[in-house]
């Protein structure tokens, strides 16, 4: 798998993937179902799935075309705890120190910053998720290489983004 590492996603929490986001990056409170037009974004795992840490090839089909009606598709509770948090320790320092070293290149209060390439960002179970993969895979194609390492992190006070495709695969 870690060949493959060089061409996989940097999700965040939980694992997202994602081509645009439909939210104002507003927190949801836990528990709480996400939804775009009243249906469900969410889809879980089987118990054999999770076992396995393979995607059975119908959840496969569901996820791509969460993607292609959402523009994302969400896994609850596939990483762990114990990385989640690092994460979230990890990207909060970054983004406390980034605002004071530059300005807003979104927009108003809206921050796009490049993360570094080291742990916890560069975890396998992120960059080379087996549960990822097969989805870009389907959607972008087996030979693809994801290269790209970063954030658009609105703060309060920043401008709407709308949903819309960093990229635009021909599939």
């Amino acid at each position: 798998m870690a060949s493959r590492a060089k061409r996989a996603l940097a999700p965040a929490r939980p694992l997202l993937l994602q081509r645009g986001r439909p939210s104002h990056g507003q927190p949801r409170e836990a528990g709480a179902a996400l939804t775009v037009g009243g249906y469900a974004t969410e889809m879980q795992l089987s118990d054999s799935e999770r076992a396995s840490g393979r995607l059975a090839p119908s959840t496969v089909h569901a996820a791509v075309e969460h993607v292609r009606n959402n523009g994302f598709v969400l896994f609850e509770r596939v990483l762990p705890r114990d990385l989640v948090a690092d994460m979230q320790s990890s990207f909060a320092r970054l983004i406390d120190t980034h605002p004071s070293s530059t300005e807003a290149n979104r927009g108003a209060n809206r921050f796009q910053m490049h993360l570094p390439f080291e742990p916890p960002f560069n975890d396998e179970r992120l960059i080379a998720s087996p549960f990822v993969l097969p989805i870009v895979d389907a959607l972008i194609g087996a030979d693809c290489i994801c290269h790209y390492l970063a954030s658009d992190t609105p703060l309060p006070g920043s401008d709407y983004q709308e949903v819309h495709p960093d990229i635009f695969p021909s599939c």
